[in-house]
Parts: C-alpha cells; structure tokens; sequence
C-alpha cells in the first residue's frame, strides 16, 4: 500500500468494536461490580507492577479491516519464495483455491457464537471426516487416517495410545531410527515423565529382538529412503545393500569394471543418469547392449543413450523387487562367472596392494588409504573423500560393506565438502567411526569450520594426504603463465594444518613414517569415542594413479 494510511477514523473504530465486546455502558458496569474506579486502577490492583509495562505501545495509528489487509499484503508481497532443501518431512504443498474458499475463508466454520467456541473443534471434527472420506473415494482403502496435529505431537499421541491398547506388559517403545529428528525429540519428551523408554534403530534388525509396547515406523524415511515396510510388520526381516566385498562385486573404477561394462550385453542400471562426465563411465558400445534404467527422473531417459526398458521408481524397491522375482525362480549360479569376477578383483589389486602396504617415504597416499581399511570397522563406518586425487584413489580401493557407508562425490568438483558429509554421517549415526580424506586444497576450504566441531564435540577424523601441491595437476595446468600458482602450496614446515586443528580443539598428529600410520588412525578414533575430533597429517608423495573410467573408445580402465 503506497498511499499514505489515514489516522483512526470511522472505519477502524468500527472494526474495533467488531472485534473488542465491551462497550464503554459495559465497562462502566464492570467496574462498579468490582468496586475499581478506572481501569488503570483495576490493572494496578490485579496485576504485580514488576511485570507492567508502563510505556504505551508503538503500533502507530489504527487501521480499517480494509486497511489492515492491505497492509498484510504488502508485507506478505516482501517474501522470497526459494526452493526448500530442509527435508525431515517439511514438504512444499499446493492448496487449491476450492479448498481455500470453502473451508479455510468460510467463516461457517470458525465463526464463534458462545464465549468456547465449541464450532471449531465441530468444524476442525467434520474437516477432517471429509478429508479422510476423500482419501476413501481417492485410493479405494476402507479405511484413512488424518490429523491437524504436526507430525511430532501426532507420533506422541500415537505412542500414547498404543501404551493404552497394548496388552504387554513392557513400557518400551520402538521408534524407527529414519525418524525425523524432530519427531523423536517429541517422543523424547512425552515419554521421560511417562516412565517410558524408546528404542530406536533399525526396524529390520533391532525390532524383532526388542520387547516395546508398539513401535513407529517412517516412510519414507528422513534421509529419503523408500523402504518397504511389510518384512518389518510382519516377520521384522529386511535386506540390506549390496556390499562391495561380495563375490559378485566387480567395483565402481579400473580394470574390472571397464571389462565387464563392455563383456555385457545387458545393462541394468540404477539410480544413475547414465550421463558420461569426467568422474563416471560411458557405456562402450551403446548399440549393442540391451539397457534397462531405473530413475526417479524421467530426464534421464533416453538423454546419453537408448533406454529399451524404463523402470520409474525408488532403487531399493526395484531391487527388493528383481530380488523376490529370482528368489521365486530359484537359484541358478554360475561358479565360472564367480571364479572370473575373483581373478579379476586379484590382478586389479595386484597393482594397488604394493602400495597400500609400502614403506617408502614420503608415504604412499595408498598406504594411508590401506591402513585406514585396517583400523576401521567395515560394519559400522562412514567414509568419504574430497573431490580431486582423494576421491579417486579412496574410490579406487576401499571397500563399502554397508548402506551409507561410503559418499562418493561424482560430477562434483567444489572442495571441502567431505567435511561436511563427515559431520552430517556422524550426526545421522552418532554410534559410527565417520573418517574424511582431504587434499591440500580440500584442508584450505574448511578450516573455518573446525572450530565448531570442536566446540560441539563431533568426533570425526580429517585424513590430510598433504603432498606440497595438487598433484594431480602439475605446472602449467591453467595454461602458461599461471605457473606455480595453481598446483603449488606452502610446505609443511612453514604451514602446519595439524597445529591449526589442534589450536581450536581437535586432537591432532602429524606422521612422516609409515609405520606409524595405523596407530595414529587408531588414536584418532579413540578420541572420537570421547567425543574430540582428530586432525592427522600425513606427509605424503605425489601419486595422481586410480583406477580408471570406461570412455566412448574402447578400453579406458588403468
């Protein structure tokens, strides 16, 4: 509203008494009852003066109902309406202008007429009779449950009532570990003064042992996870991701998976756009391979290459899917294709062992990568690496046994982001060992974070492989006349990232022998445990070898 408001006038006044009952006949009656002479005495008598506020309040001159609204709008008109990315079940919604005009801005249903107001819970009860009965007509279903409560005070409530109905005698409830955090911290507070536990996990492994009253399960989950929850319901059995330690695993780069990719003539892909990039395959001899894909983004098919089959849908429940379908045809193995993939994994990693396990100095990037797969549990870890050098050589030979067990960054170049993967992986499962591995350019991006972590006791490791420069790079990268700037960085001696981590909290070491990499890996987590991040410098040698990518020509495997 760009005209200037006009002072109190007939129609604010009017609003007024619309909205404020009392007429001054009124408040006259009222103070005689109550033996006050004013209602500035009425307040000083009723009211501690401690929490009076003497001074009037600011809020400017009155306005009309009309003027009101249009004000409301102009500030409204201010807001910037951005993409939301917060996830936990905040989701975007569309409210359709039926719904708005004949419920929300009919004033039949909250328009009071006794001092209680009892037609709005009316109103509130017969919305939501319509909204589930709408449900009904919509999916066929007997029966549909709907609620004005938010989804945390709706859990407590639920959890509440299962204690009612239940006929065991345990006062445990399980709460599945997908549940948004805001949910579970509800929970949290509705069931310590109850006398309640809660148990949270995974509802495929820990529920079927736990003895609870009821349980919450989350679909989906909040990271996004689509999970099938029958098995949990009925038989409390799930399956979990396909580890890369299995006999039929050929990897993610090099060698193996460059054969098999062109050995193939059916292709199944899923959760991948199948667009080639610097950091992920082509698929050689499109032509001649058959090639199903499964996507949530129909974009993605047909963009690279030919989609004869398409499959739409969540990964996890198209593979429990194909899963019960071979299930159901039986087994059918294949000892020569178990017996190629094993040869295969032994010459790819003939090359990669030797130095995984070398003691020369400066220390072999590999050698840190190998003793780290030493130190860590493989069933219950986090690993993740910066872009450049680090990812290529940990995605090259470490091993993901679990779901979520290891971030890959694939056609994501922006540096330091393996800290923040770190922190958010040991904040989704506090119980995990959560290790990052970051270059000298990774270290620069996030050290004005460290100090956060330490001050929040986060206890994650930083894996600094810091070999004097980018080393996959090398003078002249950028062109001539940008050398040294863009592969060069200050030695160790003159820049110490360890004493950096250590001055705002982290414990830190720097190691120089490869012996001593291993127990230094393991002191570091033994201060996670207690909570203190680890910073541990490795000084290394430049060793810009992995494990390849499948390119358009043939071949493209290291």
């Amino acid at each position: 509203m760009t005209a200037e408001r006009k002072a109190a006038n007939d129609a604010a006044t009017t609003f007024v008494s619309r909205h404020i009952g009392p007429s001054p006949r009124d408040v006259a009656a009222m103070l005689e009852t109550v033996r006050a002479k004013s209602l500035e005495a009425l307040m000083s008598e009723t009211m501690p003066a401690s929490i009076r506020q003497k001074a009037p309040l600011d809020l400017g001159p009155a306005l009309s109902e009309t003027e009101a609204l249009a004000h409301m709008r102009e500030l409204a008109a201010q807001n910037q309406t951005f993409t939301s990315l917060i996830g936990q079940g905040y989701s975007g919604t569309t409210l359709p202008a039926v719904i708005q005009r004949n419920i929300l801005e009919n004033p039949a249903w909250y328009t009071a007429y006794t001092p209680y107001q009892p037609e709005i819970s009316q109103g509130r009860l017969e919305a939501l009779f319509n909204f589930q009965a709408m449900i009904c007509d919509l999916t066929g279903l007997d029966v549909a449950n709907a609620s004005l409560l938010d989804e945390g005070t709706a859990a407590a409530e639920a959890m509440a009532l299962a204690e009612r109905a239940s006929q065991v005698k345990a006062k445990s409830f399980f709460v599945d570990a997908e549940v948004h955090p805001q949910t579970l911290a509800v929970l949290r507070t509705r069931a310590e003064p109850l006398g309640w536990s809660l148990i949270v996990g995974d509802p495929a492994i820990d529920l079927e042992k736990a003895d609870v009253l009821g349980g919450l399960l989350q679909y989906p989950g909040s990271s996004g996870a689509l999970r099938d929850p029958r098995a949990a319901i009925a038989t409390l059995k799930a399956k979990g991701a396909f580890p890369e330690n299995h006999p039929l695993s050929v990897g993610v780069r090099g060698s193996l998976a460059d054969h098999f990719l062109n050995k193939c003539d059916l292709l199944f892909s899923i959760g991948s756009s199948l667009f080639p990039n610097r950091f992920s395959h082509a698929i050689p001899s499109p032509d001649k391979k058959t090639i199903i894909q499964c996507t949530v983004d129909t974009l993605d098919l047909n963009r690279s290459y030919e989609t004869r089959h398409a499959v739409v849908g969540d990964a996890k429940l198209t593979l429990q899917a194909l899963i019960a379908e071979l299930s159901a045809r039986g087994p059918k193995k294949n000892p020569g294709l178990v017996e190629e993939i094993r040869k295969g994994k032994e010459a790819f990693m003939a090359k990669f062992r030797p130095w995984m396990e070398s003691n020369e100095t400066p220390i072999n990037p590999y050698r840190v990568l190998g003793d780290m797969m030493k130190a860590l549990d493989p069933k219950n870890s986090f690993v993740t690496a910066d872009s450049g050098n680090t990812r290529d050589q940990t995605s090259t030979v470490y091993e993901a046994q679990i779901p979520r067990g290891h971030l890959g960054w694939g056609n994501v170049s922006t540096l330091g982001f393996s800290l923040a993967g770190a922190v958010g992986a040991k904040l989704a499962f506090p119980d995990r060992q959560c290790v990052h591995v970051t270059g000298d350019a990774g270290v620069c991006y996030m050290m004005g974070n460290f100090e956060a972590i330490a001050r929040y006791k986060i206890g994650i490791t930083t894996l600094h492989i810091n070999n004097g420069g980018y080393s996959g790079y090398g003078p002249g990268f950028w062109g001539g006349g940008h050398d040294p700037y863009t592969w060069k960085v200050s030695d160790h001696a003159s820049a110490c990232m360890a004493n950096m981590a250590k001055s705002v909290g982290f414990y830190s070491e720097d190691v120089t022998k490869p012996a001593e990499v291993l127990p230094a890996i393991k002191r570091a987590l033994d201060e996670n445990a207690k909570g203190r991040p680890a910073f541990l410098e490795f000084i290394c040698s430049h060793h810009p070898v992995h494990g390849g990518w499948v390119r358009p020509v043939a071949g493209g495997g290291h």
